[in-house]
């Protein structure tokens, strides 16, 4: 999924995905060979994960509760 399709699906602006890219609570998203973001299953549900972070207002950024080690440990199922 591109960009701006993840941008409508979550009411999230494309500038906010880049943003959340560059510090890391989105890493590695896959490219084409254009270079454009070709957003996976796992990616929107990081995606979905974050938007409900911040509306629980559990997630403030920049230098918010959530870091990429603590995204990552939640995605593998060993923190909560």
């Amino acid at each position: 999924m591109r960009i701006a399709e993840v941008s409508q699906k979550y009411d999230i602006s494309a500038d906010t995905l880049r943003y959340y890219e560059r510090i890391g609570l989105l890493p590695h998203i896959r490219r084409t060979s254009s270079g454009v973001r070709d957003y996976g299953q796992a990616d929107l549900a990081r995606v979905e994960f974050i938007k409900c972070m911040r509306s629980a207002a559990v997630l403030t950024l920049p230098g918010g509760f959530l870091s990429t080690r603590r995204a990552t440990m939640v995605d593998a199922g060993q923190g909560g």
